[in-house]
């Protein structure tokens, strides 16, 4: 089954997914541009991905063919309330959430109330979120911490006291102590670089962050 924004669809609804596209990668951003005279062509990457859509070919179990359309009419009322983006998670991928949008509504052409069949769509943010990310690790000094992936993170720290922190090889330190947040940005697998102030306190590493 499928969970959006916090609502179970399976045990709220009786909605079970037989099938989905749920491993598909979103496509790179990328211009490509051919070149008189020249073979082949130049790529310009602009360094972002698209969005994608995921569709889940659903049953609705609980559901007989005279009850069908309102036990539907429930469902796409419920899923069209729920505005902008919202945390999506499924059984294919259970260790990640994605961010998705209900804009796709449901595929009308493939219900089958005789068999209780249909899809539902997600428009999809390209990133996928590891679950275990909202999990708080607690840090002492001389602890570290590394993106265990190959693409950015921004992780959310909060630091009490002051001293000295190293992020991706460059050494910071906190003069005061702050009330508030680090906003790290992570490259590559272990790397980060600050890119927000803290709140209520001072960095001294020779350039204003912002």
């Amino acid at each position: 089954g499928f969970t959006f924004d916090g609502v179970d669809y399976k045990t709220t609804y009786g909605v079970y997914v037989n099938d989905a596209d749920a491993f598909n990668a979103p496509e790179r951003d990328v211009e490509i541009i051919s070149i008189p005279g020249r073979d082949g062509a130049f790529i310009q990457d602009k360094g972002r991905f698209n969005n994608t859509t995921v569709t889940y070919h659903c049953v609705l179990a609980e559901a007989d063919e005279d009850d069908f359309v309102d036990a539907i009419s429930d469902l796409r009322n419920d899923l069209a309330s729920r505005k902008g983006y919202c945390r999506l998670e499924d059984e294919f991928n259970p260790n990640e959430y994605r961010m998705a949008a209900f804009v796709g509504g449901l595929d009308m052409s493939s219900m089958n109330p005789a068999t209780g069949e249909f899809d539902v769509t997600f428009e999809v943010k390209p990133q996928r979120f590891l679950t275990t990310g909202g999990t708080a690790v607690e840090l002492q000094s001389g602890d570290t911490i590394t993106n265990p992936t190959l693409f950015e993170s921004r992780p959310m720290l909060q630091v009490w006291g002051y001293g000295e922190l190293s992020i991706n090889g460059d050494e910071l330190e906190i003069v005061s102590a702050p009330i508030g947040q680090v906003q790290l940005s992570s490259g590559k697998s272990g790397s980060s670089t600050v890119t927000a102030v803290i709140n209520g306190g001072i960095l001294n590493n020779g350039d204003a962050i912002t």
